[in-house]
Order: structure tokens, then sequence, then C-alpha cells
């Protein structure tokens, strides 16, 4: 198993939780779901988890 392989087999986890709550989150703010949005999002939430 590649270490790309091994980092996303121990991270799947949290990355579906931060996906996850990134589309809740602009869901809740009644943001349109683009791309941009998400991506800013999940920057957001995931430097707020480290």
């Amino acid at each position: 198993m590649s270490n790309e392989d091994e980092f996303f087999a121990e991270m799947h986890p949290q990355i579906a939780q931060v996906i996850g709550i990134a589309v809740m989150q602009l869901l809740v703010e009644k943001r349109e779901p683009s791309r941009e949005a998400l991506i800013e999002m999940i920057q957001v939430l995931w430097q707020g988890d480290q």
C-alpha cells in the first residue's frame, strides 16, 4: 500500500465527517453549494480540527 493509500485509509473517517459538516453548514447558511464554497468551508473546518 502506498503512503497516499495509507493516509487516506487512516484519515477517511475524518475526511468524510469534514465534508459532511461542510455541506450541512452551507445548506444551513442557505449558501449555494458551489465547488468554491465547499472548498472554502472544508479548509476552514479542517484547519479548525487540526
